[in-house]
């Protein structure tokens, strides 16, 4: 009688431990899943951004590196402050509005994780990324962007504890070479004559995304996403970028007012209202599907499949370029290695049933 009560008990205590271990690797897969939207979201944005970059001011500037750089930072503050308005409509909404953002920014150490994270994938991350996509094109962009993820790896195996098996490090590093051999297919020509000042902004970017997944994973673990990600990844970059505007134009040479001047002029354009709303949504879903990746799925994992957007790429330039938007075209190489590179991601979520237990306790 005994042994048939253990033996039932140990039948059921399986059980358990497997419809549990089931919901985790549901919960974790879930992750993966939004992180891919968010690569899609920022594929779609990267074409839409050089639609705007085609309208007024942009093709009124005088041509210069500095210049160019100075209007893509007032762009990534216009695009930023329209996602800040979609996530605080929604905060409210769903009644974790202004009061709440008060009590976060108060919080203390998951304030201070969070408002690092933001300023890595917020000012520095964003703002390099479509400096670099200006410069070297958004496929070159976002192939390189796919290193990023060896740097959130490696501080969340340090600090956060995250279980990286070494297939998923063999993983990690065939995405990084079919990073370099779709890096190395262009060099850029005449539609690109700072090809190679564009790839070390794409280098910095993907520099602030790694440190963006290891700190915003910290502070996704205590805080409620939606408010975490209003707070901080959107709240707290739109004002440094708007101070940056200012800086950078002083300190460039070309004014401190010509940022602001710039930034009204984009606002206040009437071709730039549907493709910069359009960007602001992009922009508020694709950070707000992050976090909730990094969440459920860790940073090196979610910084993964966030890169798929360097193959999203691809087929949503070649829409863009079947509905007349631009011409688009891509070299055999980067093809390549965008493959290479999916290869590496099959690697790395071969096996759900390793995220069961994604850290260590």
């Amino acid at each position: 009688m005994t042994q048939n009560t253990n033996g039932a008990v140990g039948t059921g205590g399986t059980q358990a431990l497997d419809v549990l271990n089931s919901r985790k690797i549901r919960f974790v897969i879930q992750g993966m899943f939004y992180a891919m939207m968010s690569g899609l979201l920022v594929a779609v944005q990267g074409n839409v951004s050089s639609i705007v970059q085609t309208y007024a001011p942009f093709i009124d500037l005088p041509t210069g590196v500095a210049l160019g750089i100075l209007a893509i930072i007032c762009l990534s503050f216009c695009q930023e402050l329209i996602a800040f308005i979609v996530l605080l409509i929604v905060n409210t909404i769903r009644g974790t509005g202004p009061r709440e953002y008060i009590r976060l920014y108060a919080s203390g150490k998951p304030a201070l994780f969070l408002f690092l994270a933001g300023c890595g994938g917020g000012p520095f991350g964003i703002c390099c990324q479509l400096i670099a996509m200006s410069m070297c094109g958004v496929t070159i962009t976002t192939a390189i962007a796919v290193i990023n993820p060896i740097i959130a790896a490696v501080l969340s195996r340090i600090f956060l504890k995250e279980n990286i098996k070494p297939r998923v490090w063999v993983g990690i590093v065939i995405v990084i070479a079919g990073a370099i051999m779709a890096v190395v297919g262009p060099s850029g020509g005449d539609q690109y004559p700072h090809f190679f000042i564009g790839v070390l902004f794409a280098l910095l970017g993907s520099f602030g995304w790694g440190m963006e997944g290891f700190l915003g994973t910290f502070g996704s673990d205590i805080v409620d996403t939606y408010v975490g990600c209003g707070c901080f990844r959107i709240g707290c970059s739109t004002p440094i970028l708007f101070i940056l505007t200012i800086l950078v134009g002083g300190f460039c040479g070309i004014g401190f007012g010509d940022g602001p001047v710039i930034v009204g002029e984009i606002l206040t354009d009437g071709a730039n209202v549907v493709p910069l709303i359009l960007l602001g949504i992009c922009e508020a879903m694709a950070a707000y599907t992050t976090y909730l990746a990094f969440d459920k799925a860790g940073a090196a994992r979610t910084l993964v499949f966030v890169n798929t957007y360097a193959i999203w790429s691809i087929p949503v330039g070649f829409i863009f370029a079947a509905l007349g938007i631009f011409p688009y075209s891509v070299a055999p190489l980067t093809v390549i290695g965008i493959v290479v590179s999916l290869i590496g991601l099959v690697l790395i979520a071969a096996n759900p049933k390793e995220l069961v237990n994604m850290r260590d306790n």
